[in-house]
């Protein structure tokens, strides 16, 4: 993409140019996130492969991703979450931490 040369002769089109930058910033923010939550749950996935003896693909496919939605919002609030769903609540002890607890004894 060329650069272009941009003169500004008013305060209302300094504002505009300001705004799409701003918009701009925050899309990639978002995008960003997005990827990083996307690599987190392969190096996750990974991580599981590694260490733990799997007897079917069901725990893996339950180690997912949300994505932040597009939108306009403020870099505060972006933010994305990897984790294991609620089908596999088994998996919490392993992302939270924590010790085993026997059900009795």
């Amino acid at each position: 993409m060329p650069l272009a040369n941009m003169i500004l002769d008013d305060p209302s089109s300094f504002h505009l140019l300001t705004t799409d930058l701003k918009e701009k910033i925050i899309e990639a923010a978002r995008n960003k996130v997005n990827i990083q939550a996307a690599l987190t749950r392969r190096k996750a996935l990974t991580n599981i492969q590694n260490n733990f003896t799997m007897r079917n693909t069901w725990t893996a496919r339950q180690i997912q991703y949300t994505q932040f939605p597009q939108g306009r919002y403020s870099l505060s609030v972006i933010q994305a979450s990897v984790g294991a769903t609620v089908a596999a609540s088994y998996m919490e002890r392993q992302e939270n931490g924590g010790s085993r607890r026997p059900l009795q004894g």
